[in-house]
Parts: structure tokens; sequence; C-alpha cells
């Protein structure tokens, strides 16, 4: 998954890591964020970096920070599937569920 924003790019990979790199120089920006299985979808809202992963969780990230926010669990299968519109997250699984969060 990869996601580009104001000249950073963001990479989530099958190995759980999710990295923040300068567009321009692919300087890496900080520590890897880290999930427990693979990162199948990225969302950036302003300072915030969202992830979905096949752990079965969403987390938000304050990636400037390199910090978990917040973690929001409630599928039973990976996570497939993010989209965002205002304070509402909407997020789709293998569970063949979608859920819609309060992310800020």
């Amino acid at each position: 998954a990869r996601w580009w924003w104001w000249g950073n790019l963001f990479s989530g990979s099958l190995d759980g890591n999710v990295v923040v790199s300068d567009w321009k120089t692919s300087a890496r920006l900080g520590n890897p964020l880290v999930h427990r299985e693979a990162v199948w979808k990225l969302q950036v809202c302003d300072n915030f970096l969202l992830t979905a992963s096949l752990d079965r969780q969403i987390r938000v990230w304050d990636w400037k920070k390199g910090e978990t926010v917040r973690s929001l669990k409630g599928h039973t299968d990976g996570v497939t599937a993010l989209a965002v519109k205002g304070d509402l997250l909407y997020s789709g699984s293998s569970d063949k569920t979608v859920k819609v969060w309060q992310w800020r």
C-alpha cells in the first residue's frame, strides 16, 4: 500500500512495517511504524496516518511523532479497505463486514 501526501511517501508492506520517506530524497523519516501482519491500506489525514492490516486492526498514528494514537479493534479478519469522511472512518474486512468508526 502506498500514499503520497505533501512531499512524503507512506509505504505499507507485507511484513507489517509502514515507512515514511521524503518523496524527493527517498530519505526515511523516523523509525518504521509496525503492525503484526501485512498492511493493506493507508490513508493520511493532516498529521494522522490511518493503517489497515491483516492483523484485524486499524491504527491511527501521529506520523510525525511515530506514535500510535489509538487502535481500532472489532473486525474478526483482516482489514482490507479504508475510507475517511471528516471524523468518520469506514472500514471493510475479509470478515464480510463494514464498520463505521469515530476515529479522531
